[in-house]
């Protein structure tokens, strides 16, 4: 397993825009530290050149995502005030 620490900073929040998920501040920032084009919703996210699904307790998953992800992309959504922040993505 190889954990990469995200991190989403200021210029990706200036830069999402809300429902949008090619666009929106994770999908920013992932996109630069992966270097890999990504899809970010509420449910995961789905990074291409890489299985978009993973298989688990007879569901297939998107990406796993921390709550602290999943709080982000809501309140960013929202129109809510949203601060940088950083994250672990999992590599399996």
């Amino acid at each position: 397993m190889i954990r990469t620490l995200i991190h989403v900073t200021e210029e990706d929040i200036a830069q999402g825009i809300r429902h949008n998920p090619m666009s929106c501040p994770v999908a920013h920032a992932l996109r630069r530290e992966l270097h890999h084009d990504c899809s970010v919703t509420r449910q995961g996210y789905v990074m291409n050149n890489r299985p978009p699904l993973i298989f688990y307790n007879s569901w297939f998953y998107k990406r796993y995502v921390v709550d602290s992800v999943l709080r982000f992309v809501r309140r960013f959504d929202a129109g809510k005030p949203v601060k940088p922040f950083n994250f672990y993505h999992v590599e399996r």
